[in-house]
């Protein structure tokens, strides 16, 4: 099935090498440096509360409901998933500031890389072994978005022919 990648800013039709798929390097190590400290913190007070429990050899989470709540609200520090965006070359707001970086301080590929299911899923396989991956919006925005009928980013929906 073909994919159609559509900018972000303009939601012009992007084709071969004319644009990016990308999302902010430093984001995303902030945001995974943010969740294993706040992993850590959770992990010390359910032990310092006594909410964690061995049963069967397996630790386990439990107690007090309100002891619960308060190592959850730790979660709330966690920044939301950093977003995978897509931009013609025209419109990317991450040119690298000394030129020599496509897209300055992002991970990126063009749009030619993705533009049929086989080629999404194998940059999905390549992308999940990255440490970071998780700290991105792919699952959550990127493969729900590829059938809406929003304008932009990467869809299954062919462009429209100007008559």
């Amino acid at each position: 099935m073909r994919i159609y990648a559509y900018c972000q800013e303009c939601n012009r039709h992007i084709t071969g090498k004319e644009g990016v798929v990308h999302a902010r390097e430093r984001d995303f190590y902030k945001r995974s440096q943010i969740r294993r400290e706040v992993k850590r913190e959770q992990d010390a007070m359910n032990r310092e509360l006594g909410l964690v429990m061995v049963i069967d050899g397996e630790e386990c989470i439990g107690g007090d409901m309100s002891d619960l709540i308060k190592v959850g609200q730790l979660a709330d520090r966690i920044p939301a998933p950093v977003a995978w965006e897509v931009h013609c070359d025209e419109c990317n707001p991450h040119e690298s500031p000394d030129g020599d970086s496509y897209c300055g301080g992002c991970y990126w590929f063009s749009v030619d890389r993705v533009s049929n299911w086989a080629e999404l899923v194998e940059w999905q396989r390549h992308l999940g072994e990255k440490s970071w991956f998780e700290d991105t919006n792919w699952f959550d925005h990127v493969i729900p978005d590829l059938d809406k009928s929003t304008p932009s980013g990467l869809r299954f929906r062919p462009p429209v022919s100007a008559t």
